[in-house]
């Protein structure tokens, strides 16, 4: 596994029994639209658990999309306070997003797992992922 801080996106997900069921098959679905727009070898977005993120401080510069909420992800928790809501879905679907300090960072969550697949849904279809990509790639 290659990742290059400047380009690569990490997408994190809780790593116990329900995010791994639940939230991880949407990773892999938002890894696939990211990858598909990638314009280098590093263009391109790696899939982690909330464990190995927070123990990797290192790897907080990559621009990351946090799936799930706080309760589930430890590092949505962590980062919840810093990313400010620009959408949500009846009180039950979230997305977070900031683009400050050329550090893009974005959350889509739920308060179920209908919830954080809207969140995911909104992200994709309102053109936050190419503003975020935008941004993680210096096209802007």
């Amino acid at each position: 596994m290659q990742i290059d801080v400047t380009d690569t996106v990490l997408i994190v997900t809780g790593s116990e029994l329900g995010p791994e069921e639940k939230d991880r098959p949407l990773a892999y679905t938002l890894k696939s639209r990211i990858d598909s727009q990638g314009g280098n070898a590093y263009q391109k977005a790696i899939v982690v658990s909330d464990r190995w993120f927070m123990d990797n401080p290192l790897f907080h510069a990559c621009a990351a999309v946090l799936v799930g909420g706080p309760g589930v992800n430890t590092a949505a928790a962590e980062f919840y306070n810093r990313i400010p809501v620009v959408w949500t879905g009846s009180q039950r679907a979230f997305v977070h997003f900031t683009l400050a300090d050329k550090d893009p960072k974005a959350a889509v969550w739920g308060m179920n797992q209908a919830g954080t697949e809207e969140a995911l849904e909104h992200f994709l279809a309102n053109g936050y992922l190419e503003r975020f990509l935008n941004v993680a790639w210096r096209k802007e």
